[in-house]
């Protein structure tokens, strides 16, 4: 490699060894209060609703969920389809469902949630068909990591605007009750973020989507971890978003190609974290093309 260096480190002075704080540093300590809330209110609740992102669709659902609510009927809602890869998610939904012993219910929905609301409620009503009275309401939660549009959900249900909705993760904080109707009651809590993925390389999947903070997690190592993947599975997403002919087979040469593609070359310096803000850019908004994340050997 001939470019020059930055002052800050370029990816390849980034090593697994160094991440040891990176592992444990984005568990806010809030939401360590919020899995505490959740114990309380589990036995309140008749359906859990899990928001998870579609584009990440085993690394986004929270492990620590379904030891918590072993009894409980839980509803997964994989938002984000409109930006998932959804022939590659189907396959993976096939696999993982048909060898599951407990039966998982599960809505796709996309960014403005509208048309899940009814199929959403119908499912959790026929999920706890003992309740959904006035005298005895049926009375459903919301959790979800950060970032995964939890707070879109909610607020779409209400129909009115009564939790922040932005792109930072871990932007909700408290616990509400809300009536939706007679026969219906909403229970929201904080997004519930796992201390630990299932897997390295599924942490690094939720730091690529904006489940994790960028002051978590160095945002050019995420992109170097990426890289390889985005090789593997959308080699042509790369080609044609970044004008290259052919792919070099070094993932960190690709990342310097894709550097001087976004204008982060400048007299003889890649400055790294100029091309990887605008690459993750380029993969969260859609405009790398449709993706989906999965690590077959994380053991969800």
């Amino acid at each position: 490699m001939t470019s020059e260096k930055m002052d800050s480190p370029g990816p390849e002075n980034m090593s697994p060894e160094n991440m040891s704080h990176e592992k444990t540093g984005w568990f806010p300590g809030h939401m360590h209060k919020a899995q505490k809330e959740l114990k309380e209110i589990l036995k309140y609740l008749d359906v859990i609703i899990e928001v998870a992102d579609a584009r990440a669709p085993f690394a986004s659902l929270n492990p620590l969920l379904r030891k918590l609510c072993a009894d409980k009927p839980i509803i997964t809602l994989w938002n984000k389809s409109d930006l998932c890869d959804l022939h590659f998610l189907k396959q993976i939904l096939g696999k993982k469902l048909n060898t599951t012993e407990k039966a998982m219910p599960y809505l796709l929905g996309e960014a403005r949630m509208r048309k899940v609301i009814a199929p959403l409620i119908a499912l959790a009503k026929a999920e706890a068909p003992h309740r959904g009275t006035p005298l005895k309401p049926l009375r459903m939660g919301v959790v979800g990591i950060p970032n995964v549009g939890k707070s879109t959900l909610i607020n779409t249900l209400v129909g009115r605007k009564i939790a922040r909705v932005g792109d930072a993760p871990a932007i909700t904080k408290g616990l509400q009750k809300i009536n939706l109707s007679p026969e219906l009651q909403l229970i929201d809590s904080p997004g519930i973020m796992m201390p630990s993925a299932e897997s390295r390389q599924n942490m690094f999947f939720l730091a690529g989507i904006g489940c994790i903070g960028e002051n978590a997690i160095d945002e050019v190592l995420v992109v170097q971890e990426l890289l390889p993947y985005f090789m593997a599975h959308y080699s042509m997403a790369l080609k044609s978003r970044y004008r290259l002919e052919t792919l070099p087979q070094d993932p960190l040469e690709l990342f310097e190609k894709i550097a001087k593609q976004v204008g982060a070359f400048r007299a003889g310096k890649i400055y790294w974290e100029q091309a990887s803000e605008k690459f993750l850019r380029d993969m969260r908004s859609g405009a790398l093309g449709k993706i989906c994340f999965y690590d077959s050997l994380a053991g969800f």
